[in-house]
């Protein structure tokens, strides 16, 4: 990752490691109930964790409060520094941001390939421009394949993504999220 010489300085922990991704007294309540009560959190770049716990607990309702789909009640996100806090999910995602979802959501008659494409197609800022000529669909071929190999499933690559099993869905899912060349990646 290279550092944007333009973005100012890089929110430190007390350790002097770099906070990616924090949170400061994120709640959220729903009519009553409160689903997230005051986390805080801090993402330290380049570290992996873990947020665990039983069904209900309310992991995915701070996944969807980090990335933008429900608004905290109280609380703050920043990203490098930055204050996402109410943002909408493409906003947050521009940032570096970009999550699973606990249910894969592909097209059943797109191949591995076509989906990361579009998807690399998306990040280059093509959009989902359909019409577009066979070669500037194609440019981004080779990092589809590449992103396709990472995540093993080279040999599936041009099978219907509706063919494939649970575990190659969220194989194909990871393959989408890296495309966003993410600085923050969430797994649900």
């Amino acid at each position: 990752m290279t550092a944007d010489p333009h973005a100012g300085p890089t929110p430190e922990d007390t350790t002097g490691d770099t906070v990616a991704l924090s949170a400061k007294g994120l709640t959220k309540d729903f009519r009553g109930f409160r689903a997230v009560n005051n986390v805080d959190l801090d993402v330290i770049e380049g570290e992996v964790h873990a947020l665990v716990g039983p069904n209900g607990a309310g992991k995915t309702t701070l996944f969807n409060l980090l990335t933008g789909y429900i608004t905290p009640t109280s609380g703050t996100i920043t990203v490098h520094g930055k204050d996402l806090t109410g943002k909408e999910p493409e906003q947050i995602a521009h940032e570096g941001v970009a999550r699973s979802f606990q249910i894969t959501s592909l097209f059943d008659n797109l191949t591995p390939r076509e989906h990361v494409e579009l998807g690399l197609q998306g990040m280059a800022g093509g959009g989902l421009r359909f019409w577009r000529s066979d070669k500037q669909l194609l440019q981004h071929r080779d990092r589809a394949d590449e992103l396709i190999r990472e995540v093993g499933l080279s040999a599936l690559a041009d099978r219907p993504a509706g063919e494939l099993a649970y575990g190659q869905k969220r194989a194909l899912e990871m393959a989408l999220v890296l495309s966003l060349d993410p600085q923050v990646l969430l797994l649900d």
